[in-house]
């Protein structure tokens, strides 16, 4: 095996494309070569200065491939490293092909197209099974009766009308989607979740939301939910937003026409509400900096207790007619009595 030298006075990253364009030279035994580099991605103890950074930001792993794969002159050694630690077959090649494209022709990947937030593999039918090892490089949509012995995706992953998720086993991933008249998984625990078009009424308690986008037939989010900046948008049965566990960063909540009530006591880091169906927000909210209100023409009063740490911003709001006495608000008022 070779014996790179990553200290900073080496050049390291530059010696690495150097390394890396040897790689199709028989003597240089390409694999070998890759598999040192994987080994040192993993081996933050043995990385100093900037080159500890770089291999050390996200998962080890992928952030190494990247590196690896800016310099490689062919994909074969490169699939052959990813395989070695861990990926699928398909895996490995949507990776490569996140970062290659011009390579698509050797690579093959099925279901492949460019999405808003980048690759995706799209994968479906009636009864198929999804490889072992992990997913990596895109956002893999499965649809219809996807099957494995677990499922584990390095970005995101996506179940469209995927009506038996139990199918999948364990599911490991940074975000997941749920969109159609797929059910939420048994074991989600620790994954953020996104509703797309979702047909779902219910969510079990706790559930950490990511975002929230027209779902037609949801009436409430959880009771002890969980999130960071999450945005919920054109879900026109959604009557209740119980308060959270915890506070979340941020919540946006758009073009909610049916909206009754937060919960008393919620606590926010930033909380707007644009063409909402309010009439009141609920007592001893406490949102850490602005709170802005728009375009809610039902709303007739802000809660007793409220308090606001920086700007309270009211615009289109006709029906306000006063604030309460105890409102505070560290920052300004600004209110746009006339719109």
């Amino acid at each position: 095996m070779m014996n790179l030298d990553p200290s900073p006075g080496s050049g390291f990253l530059g010696e690495l494309k150097v390394l890396l364009q040897l790689l199709c030279k028989d003597d240089r035994h390409p694999m070998d070569v890759l598999d040192n580099l994987f080994r040192m991605g993993f081996s933050a103890e043995s990385l100093v200065g900037p080159v500890h950074q770089v291999w050390t930001e996200g998962p080890a792993r992928f952030q190494a491939f990247l590196k690896l794969a800016e310099g490689a002159l062919e994909p074969g050694p490169m699939l052959e490293a990813l395989r070695r630690t861990g990926y699928s077959e398909l895996g490995a090649r949507a990776a490569l092909l996140a970062r290659r494209p011009e390579w698509a022709p050797f690579l093959r990947v099925p279901g492949v197209s460019m999405g808003a937030a980048g690759l995706e593999v799209t994968l479906s039918g009636a009864n198929y099974r999804i490889p072992p090892g992990f997913l990596g490089g895109a956002i893999f949509i499965l649809e219809g009766g996807p099957r494995s012995a677990g499922v584990t995706a390095e970005q995101g992953l996506v179940l469209r009308n995927v009506a038996r998720p139990r199918l999948l086993g364990p599911i490991e991933t940074q975000w997941l989607t749920l969109a159609g008249f797929t059910p939420v998984p048994a074991s989600i625990s620790g994954i953020s979740v996104f509703l797309k078009r979702s047909t779902l009424q219910r969510l079990p308690a706790g559930m950490e939301v990511s975002r929230v986008s027209r779902c037609p037939r949801l009436k409430s989010l959880p009771r002890g939910w969980t999130g960071g900046i999450v945005p919920i948008s054109d879900c026109p049965r959604l009557e209740r937003i119980p308060k959270p566990s915890g506070q979340p960063f941020g919540l946006h909540l758009t073009r909610l026409k049916r909206l009754a009530s937060l919960g008393a006591n919620s606590r926010f880091c930033l909380l707007t509400l644009v063409s909402c169906a309010l009439t009141r927000l609920p007592p001893g909210l406490q949102v850490q900096s602005d709170l802005v209100i728009q375009d809610c023409p039902r709303l007739r009063a802000l809660g007793p207790g409220t308090v606001v740490g920086k700007n309270l911003v009211l615009n289109g709001v006709p029906k306000l007619r006063s604030l309460p006495p105890d409102l505070v608000v560290g920052g300004q008022i600004l209110w746009d009595r006339f719109s």
